[in-house]
């Protein structure tokens, strides 16, 4: 099997160091069976991200997602704790969870019946008389936890492997820059709204590499870099991006170039007006007095 992996990851990119050229094969977005090998290889293995604990803010709130392709239930249990549970009945492998959100105590199969405290502890078993003395014991029939499940700065991830590094380990310098996003909020990050979701007929690598493709917006997306010129009145234009990719270790990179566009957080343009200017101008001198200048600029102007 790793022979197999290995020989779909050596057809699946070319590296040409003395000429500088990295080619990636068009397969390497549609191959079922590359894919498969990532999750085994790479997705059952890392740190993945369920979401944030504002989602679940209350107890007993709950949120349901598919992480790498399995079914989870994100929730706070009526004591508090931040839990994930694999969604799917102990019995026969029914979805429990139907709903995508919602504050609930208990869970119900719609299969047999077994129901579940939000905790994950098992409470009911459908004509439980007739099952052996002990058919419980332990909990074995309780919610599967995912193996891991830890937290940094309100983020929570999961591992589906449980002898993996600890998540603070495995995020390493990476965590700087989630504590440049979080260190900006005057009082805490919160969700609002529900996910943006779209889809593409391809897998994982053709979303995360055109999310992170900065340069193909200003040919593939003029008309909006157009409008946003107008309304600004001329302030913000189309202009070389200023900025380097920076690799973090651990398999984590980021791209920190200076922002050709007002943020909130704190870079102020005409076309908001004075009155808001005053008060990102306010924002900044708080980042400067809390961070010192260098971070609190790498918070306002960087994206």
């Amino acid at each position: 099997m790793q022979h197999h992996q290995g020989a779909h990851a050596d057809a699946a990119i070319r590296i040409d160091t003395e000429n500088g050229r990295f080619s990636v094969a068009r397969s390497s977005y549609t191959d079922p069976a590359l894919h498969a090998a990532e999750m085994d290889e790479i997705f059952s293995k890392c740190w993945l991200f369920v979401g944030h604990e504002s989602e679940i803010e209350q107890p007993n709130d709950f949120v349901t997602r598919r992480i790498a392709g399995r079914p989870v239930v994100f929730v706070r249990d009526r004591a508090g704790q931040m839990r994930c549970f694999i969604n799917v009945c102990p019995h026969r492998g029914a979805q429990v969870v139907r709903q995508r959100r919602g504050n609930a105590k208990t869970f119900s199969c719609i299969y047999h019946g077994w129901a579940f405290q939000n905790s994950g502890r098992v409470i009911s078993i459908a004509q439980a008389e007739t099952y052996q003395p002990g058919f419980n014991a332990d909990g074995c029939n309780d919610l599967v936890a995912v193996p891991r499940f830890e937290s940094y700065r309100g983020l929570w991830f999961l591992n589906y492997d449980a002898r993996a590094c600890s998540l603070r380990d495995y995020l390493g310098a990476a965590r700087d820059y989630i504590d440049i996003v979080m260190d900006q909020a005057e009082t805490a990050m919160q969700v609002v709204g529900e996910p943006q979701e779209y889809g593409a007929r391809a897998n994982w690598k053709l979303l995360a590499e055109n999310s992170t493709d900065i340069l193909h917006v200003e040919t593939l997306h003029p008309t909006y870099l157009d409008l946003i010129r107008t309304n600004s009145g001329g302030s913000m234009v189309r202009g070389r991006v200023v900025g380097a990719s920076v690799d973090l270790g651990n398999g984590h990179a980021v791209v920190e170039r200076e922002a050709s566009y007002g943020r909130p957080i704190a870079r102020w343009i005409a076309m908001w007006g004075e009155e808001a200017r005053v008060e990102i101008e306010a924002i900044y001198e708080r980042l400067v007095q809390k961070f010192g200048a260098e971070r609190a600029r790498r918070m306002a102007t960087c994206a």
